[in-house]
């Protein structure tokens, strides 16, 4: 009985320090996954001098990621460069955290730029979210 009791204490002090470790781990693939979207995409725009599926909108374009993600893999653009590595080209690629959000991605035609952000282990816009502008 003494046995059990200890592995119990000793279990109930590293829950939490393993909770911890798996949150810090979703935040770095988070993190990861959302710096190469953007370079990619920054890529495909070098590439072609224009960004990917919607070249011809003017303005801040804000877009479900499924669909520049398709023109990112090599079947999905011209030179079937392969931009972006996938498995499920129809699946819009979600964060790690609970929320399974997709990431979003915002696309500014006049001024240059992509911003790609997940938001975040709170899964609501704002504190915690994870950004990259390229």
């Amino acid at each position: 009985m003494v046995v059990v009791a200890i592995i119990m204490i000793l279990a109930g002090i590293l829950m939490p320090a393993m909770v911890k470790i798996q949150q810090k781990s979703k935040i770095r693939k988070a993190q990861a996954e959302v710096k190469n979207l953007a370079t990619a995409i920054r890529a495909y725009h070098t590439e072609y001098g224009e960004w990917p599926a919607n070249p011809a909108a003017g303005g801040l374009w804000i877009n479900n990621n499924n669909l520049v993600i398709g023109c990112l893999v090599g079947s999905g653009n011209p030179k079937k460069i392969n931009f972006y590595e996938v498995n499920d080209t129809t699946v819009a690629l979600c964060d790690p955290f609970r929320s399974n959000l997709p990431y979003r991605i915002e696309i500014s035609v006049t001024s240059n730029y992509v911003k790609v952000y997940s938001f975040g282990p709170d899964c609501v816009a704002g504190v915690d979210d994870i950004e990259v502008e390229h």
